[in-house]
């Protein structure tokens, strides 16, 4: 009467479950195939049926598998793309027979949506489902491995009935060595009956049904160079040919709208007159840089508007007059936000300060350049745009590459990064400049290629001949970024003394005047632009060597309803 009792509380809770779930599997059939590259061709033929009427079923089929510890002694198998304690393999070629369905990743899942989502079914289903996957197979020296979870242990049904084949591309000489694993994650049992046939197919069932969440895991032998290992490095490298074409295109735009008209560089001796430094910064490389406004220091002290004056620890400005009333406005906004506090003001109290004068005098000297119309109308801000769509792009590639590492290619990435740097690489050649652009230009290499090649006893003539030729030259060497060759030129010579700038040293030195002019400039940059900080799955390893288990190896997963 108990054992009777018993039985009817099981079929109550069995029934109870199936009702819960609002379907169970009738028969579950996996067939395998083997191939000697190392693919397997899978068909999964599920039996269903619905309690409750749903659309179909999902099934998710992992393709990122978590790396487990080796046990002691267990040996390594030889795999591609294992990173960050994470190895992965490919599914491809998804069909659905007779049905409705569409594939999406879902945390290193395939998921297999199968179904109307304006219909729906009821009672006895059946679904074929055909994949390939790639990278399955472990590697060895001596041997490789199949290691697959036939069913995975992420069903939330029961299963009456698993049946497999799998069938291999050759039959062996000898029959090969394998084990079955049926039951929760972990489990070593196997409640299946399977059999070799001709040494080629492996076919079993299980004796028993599956509750939810259980497995049936396999695991054969072959021996060496039965199957050949592939190198899945080279998957998806077809994605390289969007940074070709990205690169041909923006050849192309920047032979049509971007590349300048040839020009002849003659060399010039004093930079044009009646330019400021900031200006010629901008047009000899197309771009505001930092040192574009941080020149204007020895500029206005040359001029005689500023005194500079090291105090070892700190640097000090002294206003001597105002700048005229036709200094550009980008000019009058840094003057002013120096000497906002007072005509005598340290560097240090500038630092966290000034920021928002240099902000306003960069947007300021960029529309000084656009109405001088150095530049055709339009293509400053297309090399913007372009150098912002390349900013995107890299970024893109690099999100992909650490946030999604397995769902796509390491070549769908690269191709996004590589495209950004060409497009960023173009863009910054887009600036095309007008004839009045180029006649400045023309002159401003001209004077570029002298301060850097001319030689030491040339310029010794000049600086004798024009006391001030030093003064002159210096802010044009900084934004010509060639400041460092002007000074090692100027070493050892006469230079007189500038009337501008004071050094913490004693009696008057040309080295020493050289690097402590260097340390102020570095120190000027820096202070000039701070600003305040804003507040604020599988174990790689070998079955024969002790690890084999349901759920252990690849493949698997598992599905629902919906």
């Amino acid at each position: 009467m108990k054992k009777i009792i018993a039985s009817l509380l099981l079929a109550c809770s069995c029934i109870w479950a199936q009702a819960q779930d609002g379907y169970s599997i009738n028969n579950y059939d996996v067939h395998i195939r083997v191939n000697k590259d190392a693919s397997l061709d899978i068909k999964e033929t599920i039996s269903v049926h619905f309690d409750i009427s749903s659309h179909g079923i999902y099934r998710m089929i992992p393709y990122k598998y978590k790396l487990q510890p080796l046990k002691n002694g267990a040996e390594k198998a030889d795999r591609q793309f294992e990173s960050g304690g994470f190895t992965r393999v490919f599914i491809e070629d998804i069909n659905v027979k007779g049905w409705k369905y569409k594939t999406s990743n879902v945390n290193g899942y395939k998921e297999i949506k199968i179904g109307d989502k304006n219909k729906y079914v009821d009672g006895d289903q059946e679904y074929i489902i055909t994949y390939k996957v790639l990278n399955a197979i472990n590697f060895f020296k001596d041997r490789s491995e199949f290691y697959y979870n036939l069913i995975g242990d992420k069903w939330n049904a029961n299963i009456d009935k698993v049946s497999f084949q799998i069938e291999l591309y050759n039959s062996l000489p000898e029959e090969p060595a394998y084990f079955i694993a049926s039951g929760y994650s972990g489990s070593r049992e196997n409640n299946t009956r399977a059999g070799w046939e001709s040494n080629s197919v492996l076919s079993g069932a299980t004796t028993k049904s599956l509750e939810p969440n259980e497995g049936v895991t396999v695991g054969i032998k072959f021996p060496k160079d039965f199957l050949v290992k592939q190198n899945y490095q080279l998957r998806g490298i077809k994605w390289l040919l969007f940074p070709l074409i990205a690169l041909v295109a923006m050849f192309f735009i920047w032979k049509k709208w971007g590349k300048d008209d040839h020009i002849t560089i003659t060399t010039e001796f004093y930079p044009p007159a009646g330019i400021s430094p900031s200006v010629c910064g901008y047009v000899i490389d197309d771009r505001m840089d930092r040192r574009d406004l941080t020149a204007l220091i020895p500029y206005w002290g040359a001029s005689g508007y500023i005194k500079v004056a090291d105090k070892e620890k700190d640097f000090e400005f002294t206003k001597v007059k105002e700048l005229p009333a036709t200094a550009a406005n980008y000019e009058q906004t840094l003057f002013n936000g120096i000497f906002a506090s007072g005509d005598v003001v340290k560097l240090s109290s500038l630092k966290n300060v000034l920021y928002t004068s240099m902000n306003t005098a960069k947007t300021q000297l960029e529309s000084e350049v656009d109405n001088k119309a150095y530049y055709i109308k339009g293509t400053r801000g297309a090399a913007g745009f372009l150098s912002l769509l390349g900013l995107v792009l890299i970024g893109y590639g690099i999100y992909k590459m650490i946030k999604t590492w397995g769902d796509v290619p390491i070549w769908f990435s690269l191709s996004f990064i590589l495209s950004g740097i060409i497009t960023i690489i173009f863009g910054s050649r887009m600036t095309k400049k007008t004839k009045k652009g180029n006649e400045l230009f023309m002159k401003l290499a001209g004077f570029k290629e002298f301060i850097t090649k001319v030689e030491k006893p040339r310029l010794a003539t000049f600086l004798k001949d024009d006391p001030g030729y030093f003064d002159t030259v210096l802010p044009f060497a900084i934004v010509f970024d060639v400041a460092d060759k002007w000074k090692d030129k100027l070493k050892d010579m006469d230079i007189p003394p500038p009337t501008w700038y004071a050094g913490s040293y004693t009696g008057f030195n040309t080295t020493m005047f050289l690097n402590s002019l260097d340390r102020s400039m570095n120190k000027f940059s820096e202070s000039f632009y701070s600003q305040p900080s804003s507040s604020g799955g599988s174990s790689g390893g070998s079955w024969s060597s002790g690890g084999g288990f349901s759920s252990g190896g690849f493949g698997g997963g598992g599905g629902g309803r919906w």
